[in-house]
């Protein structure tokens, strides 16, 4: 072997099964699998692969990795990074955000809707469903969406339930799929006005807070869509003693339902329920934090969840421009001052490779 083709052989990559490489690539962020694509063909082909994407999913998620809370205000975009516990600057555009789920956003750009991925900032375009309205002189009164995964088929699906200012409040509610590039509508949404306009995904169903009409009185449910069959369902609220909150919320942790409640009590305590199995109402179980420096009036009208983090901590909004970061027993961590956001919203994401054009 002369001396060209001995430093070649030197400087060859050394054979590593595909296995391996794998699972080593699959604990990357998704920036750094951007550029490794561009290595070579067989880790391109790799980390093309669908089956790739679902392992990077699900170690993102158990990892709690690289993910973020948007927070978009009326002067300035910011959001949360997990591996800093810092509030930067996001680039995002003025859109605003409907729905999210495994690292894609539904955003709305005036009447157009678009599937994305900021991560690999790959996107696909919804196509326009005019809205059926129940008659001509109905208007609508509002829209509400929510992004999930039919795991069974590998689909995405955005679900868009329109509410009408009738007497009733009647509703249209239309389906898209990713699979088939195509809306569907399905039964109309058989309870009262949503409590919060974007669902919640977990365990295979969209979720969202009502008000359900009961023994002649008003009783908060979680009603759920099941996107296997597209059939409604709710969930009974977890015990919550004599005084149920006038505010509260919903998210996932681990996959699981929870709900969360501001304080109410007098020691300034808040409660964390998980719903550990989805099809058994009685599995809520309670986590109580004592948040401390906080008085129950700033907690009432101000304290609302942004992020059921791991391991055992949450991320809440304290004020109208003060985040902080709370553990389990209620320790404060963290507080990161927001500048210039009077009126925001939030959301939790995750990072992946999951492509918005599955089909």
């Amino acid at each position: 072997m002369d001396k060209k083709q001995k430093a070649k052989a030197d400087t060859q990559i050394p054979h590593i099964p595909e296995e391996i490489m794998e699972e080593i690539l699959s604990m990357l962020p998704v920036k750094s699998l951007m550029k490794f694509q561009t290595v070579c063909k067989s880790w391109s082909n790799l980390i093309s692969k669908s089956h790739f994407s679902k392992l990077h999913l699900q170690r993102s998620i158990d990892a709690n990795r690289t993910s973020f809370v948007y927070l978009s205000g009326c002067d300035t975009n910011l959001a949360y990074e997990a591996s800093t516990g810092k509030l930067v600057e996001s680039e995002s555009v003025a859109v605003s955000i409907l729905a999210y789920c495994n690292g894609l956003l539904c955003i709305g750009l005036g009447d157009d809707l678009l599937l994305w991925n900021p991560s690999t900032k790959k996107a696909r375009e919804i196509p326009t469903s005019p809205v059926e309205f129940p008659t001509p002189a109905s208007t609508m009164a509002s829209a509400f969406f929510g992004l999930g995964h039919r795991s069974a088929s590998d689909d995405y699906k955005l679900v868009r339930i329109s509410i009408f200012n009738d007497m009733d409040f009647q509703t249209e509610v239309k389906i898209y799929s990713t699979n088939t590039n195509t809306w569907r509508r399905v039964g109309d949404f058989p309870y009262d006005y949503p409590l919060g306009r974007t669902g919640v995904f977990a365990s295979g169903c969209l979720h969202w807070i009502v008000s359900v009409w009961e023994g002649g009185a008003h009783h908060h449910r979680i009603a759920m869509l099941d996107l296997a069959d597209d059939s409604y369902g709710w969930i009974h609220m977890p015990d919550m003693g004599h005084k149920v909150p006038v505010f509260f919320d919903i998210g996932t942790l681990d996959g699981k339902l929870v709900v969360f409640r501001p304080p109410t009590n007098a020691d300034g305590s808040s409660s964390i329920w998980i719903l550990e199995d989805h099809n058994k109402e009685e599995s809520w179980t309670t986590i109580r934090i004592a948040i401390d420096g906080v008085n129950r009036l700033e907690a009432f009208v101000f304290l609302q969840p942004l992020w059921f983090m791991k391991p055992g901590r949450i991320l809440v909004r304290l004020g109208a421009k003060l985040v902080a970061s709370f553990d389990v027993t209620g320790k404060r961590r963290c507080d990161m001052y927001i500048p210039h956001m009077l009126e925001w919203r939030m959301l939790n994401f995750v990072e992946s490779l999951v492509s918005p054009n599955l089909t």
